[in-house]
């Protein structure tokens, strides 16, 4: 049994103390007029009780639920280095298309879920904080766009490990009752010779996930990107493409990024979880399954719901409050005849 008072605790005690106090100095005063005028204040008594027992609204469980997909804080890291722009997913569309794609699918499996968005390219921003409204998730996808040409300095796959652990770790603190799944969306492509720091740290805030590759082994041009409402694909007239160095000729050709499964796949193995090349597209049913997401939430913490017994106590209440009321219209009546006979 637990307690869900309608009133503070302040409030019901004093009123409680003093209430008994007055009956019982009444009851005290009463005991020279028999035992029928005591018994009329050990009622008043009990029904003060039965008052206060009400407003402490006892309750006792009656069952459980699962809070669902509620239970879950679910962290999207999604690059969008100008290698994001190359045309190879699905054969012809942009990789980053393909990673939005996925991202709302995943959403809408997920609607409930509290949702979070992390992008990385030269620096790593939260796009947005986790929230539960799906409609706002999908307008910050809908808005997604790879990196301006002009201001890249290359694809540095381990970017976003700082931000990603900060935010995890901030769940974890807030929500502990919650499981957290985090999905890393990109092409692998490190393009800057440093070594890649390890995401293995990151795994102790997860409790599952994926890692999700775009792109071929073959490669394809990237498309640029500029910043002033370029083309999202390549099928317009002129193409715009990122160029680069040719090491031989020396002069600038058309840059081919290319799909790193390795990269990718080393990093799902320090994260726990399972990677998956989502470059063909295609429902996102598998990518749900291999998150462990319906097993977190079908051993998520049980929710216990209580059956409040305040009626119980109402009943006895209401009858001792009429019968009061009846005594007390009794001894008005009784006045009221010994009045109108002093007058006659």
């Amino acid at each position: 049994m637990r307690f869900a008072p309608l009133m503070a605790w302040w409030i019901v005690v004093p009123f409680l103390i003093l209430g008994l106090a007055a009956i019982g100095w009444e009851g005290y005063k009463s005991r020279g007029e028999g035992v029928r005028a005591v018994l009329a204040w050990v009622r008043r008594a009990v029904t003060l009780l039965l008052l206060v027992a009400i407003v402490l609204g006892p309750s006792v469980p009656g069952g459980t639920s699962s809070p669902g997909v509620a239970n879950l804080d679910v962290l999207f890291a999604v690059d969008t280095t100008a290698s994001m722009g190359a045309n190879d997913y699905a054969d012809s569309k942009l990789r980053l298309d393909g990673a939005k794609q996925d991202l709302l699918a995943l959403a809408a499996t997920l609607e409930g879920a509290h949702l979070g968005l992390i992008t990385f390219d030269s620096k790593a921003n939260t796009i947005l904080p986790f929230t539960a409204d799906s409609g706002t998730f999908t307008s910050a996808v809908q808005t997604l766009n790879r990196e301006v040409a002009g201001t890249s300095k290359g694809s540095v796959i381990d970017k976003p490990i700082d931000l990603i652990t900060q935010q995890l770790k901030n769940s974890k603190a807030a929500h502990p009752e919650r499981s957290r799944l985090l999905f890393y969306l990109g092409d692998g492509e490190q393009t800057i010779d440093t070594k890649v720091k390890s995401f293995e740290p990151i795994s102790q805030y997860v409790n599952g996930g994926a890692v999700l590759g775009y792109g071929t082994d073959e490669g394809s041009k990237i498309l640029k990107y500029s910043g002033l409402g370029d083309s999202s694909t390549a099928s317009s007239t002129n193409p715009t493409y990122v160029n680069t160095p040719d090491p031989q000729t020396k002069k600038f050709v058309p840059a081919i990024s290319k799909l790193d499964e390795k990269a990718l796949k080393e990093i799902a193995s320090q994260l726990k979880v399972t990677y998956i090349n989502r470059n063909s597209g295609g429902p996102a049913e598998a990518v749900y399954k291999e998150s462990k997401a319906q097993v977190l939430i079908d051993q998520g913490r049980k929710i216990t719901h209580y059956i409040n017994l305040y009626w119980t106590l109402a009943i006895p209440f209401a009858g001792l409050l009429f019968w009061e009321w009846k005594n007390m219209l009794f001894l008005v009546i009784e006045l009221r005849k010994n009045q109108g006979k002093k007058h006659d």
